[in-house]
């Protein structure tokens, strides 16, 4: 009988995905960033638990690692493709636009000419990194491995983060991703997570967070919510230690877990995103907690039955024209 994988990796990816979903409509719909008085002081703490997402999803890439393979490379790029398309032709529709040239940048060159997709650009350029970075991995010890960590966290930390330096300003890089790539895999070689109990991990997530919203108001600028920011960083180990913390099988769980990039890709789409912020959107779910959950809730199903539709009826079928080229090669 086949086995099920473990779910509590694909369970942090959907909290993961609904906190950074929750964290734009905090930001980028209710502008919270705007008012830094201690007024405010609860709904950014609430976004500084929220604003851990992005580091656990690559946390979850080192601590699994990344296996090099072309075909999920393509899958990646023709989900994006066909996101893009998705987007742009919902702009000609609503926004009654023409047909130009924008189709090609928004498909054909996706990743790289279209806004908003920082974080599957730098993570494809974490993918094609990592035979190299899997390489060096497995030549290190326990020593070498921590003077790595030691290493790349004064870069990120303090030339960066602290003195704002060139080499990693605010962990929206590639710099970033491969630190806390790093610390994914050392946490899954070299530490015992068994060592605290899972009660703890909330606690240092919490303390963290907090901690966070207060350094955003004393200082009255945007350095607390960076991804090198260390208390940002040890709020999303924290938050990914408990998470690894218990083992159990879920199918729901490990289905609804695929379509986390698709969701990420279709609310983050420069065309689709402002529609989340819209004067009469923003006046629902900014109403009550309620609303709130509800909102992000909805998203979250709605993207993701939009991702599963794409996937299965037009990114599928793309993907299995490569095979057949393959096939008759091999033949030849």
């Amino acid at each position: 009988m086949h086995k099920e994988r473990n779910s509590n990796i694909e369970l942090m990816r959907i909290i993961a995905m609904l906190f950074i979903i929750s964290h734009h409509f905090l930001v980028h719909g209710m502008k919270i960033w705007e008012d830094t008085s201690w007024d405010n002081l609860t709904l950014l703490s609430i976004d500084s638990f929220f604003f851990v997402g992005v580091n656990v999803f690559v946390l979850i890439s080192g601590y699994s690692r990344i296996r090099f393979d072309l075909n999920k490379l393509l899958r990646i790029y023709v989900l994006t493709a066909i996101i893009g398309g998705v987007g742009y032709f919902a702009h000609l529709l609503i926004d009654n636009a023409s047909l130009g040239r924008s189709l090609l940048y928004n498909t054909i060159f996706s990743i790289s000419h279209t806004p908003g997709t920082w974080f599957i650009k730098t993570y494809i350029f974490l993918f094609l990194l990592s035979p190299i970075l899997n390489t060096a991995l497995d030549h290190f010890d326990k020593k070498q491995m921590r003077l790595v960590l030691l290493l790349l966290t004064g870069l990120c930390v303090y030339f960066g983060w602290f003195w704002q330096d060139n080499v990693n300003k605010d962990g929206y890089n590639l710099i970033n991703f491969i630190w806390i790539y790093f610390i994914g895999y050392y946490l899954r070689h070299y530490y015992d997570v068994k060592k605290l109990k899972p009660i703890y991990y909330l606690v240092v997530w919490g303390i963290a967070s907090i901690s966070n919203a207060i350094l955003f108001i004393v200082y009255d600028k945007y350095v607390a919510w960076t991804y090198n920011n260390p208390l940002v960083v040890l709020a999303a180990i924290a938050l990914f230690l408990f998470f690894v913390s218990f083992n159990f099988s879920s199918k729901p769980i490990n289905f609804i877990a695929q379509s986390t990039l698709g969701i990420y890709l279709l609310h983050e789409n420069a065309y689709l995103s402002p529609l989340l912020y819209k004067p009469q959107c923003i006046q629902y779910y900014s109403t009550n907690i309620f609303n709130f959950i509800i909102s992000v809730l909805t998203i979250f199903f709605v993207c993701a039955l939009i991702d599963n539709v794409l996937r299965h009826f037009i990114a599928n079928p793309i993907l299995k024209i490569p095979p057949v080229f393959a096939r008759k090669h091999n033949k030849s």
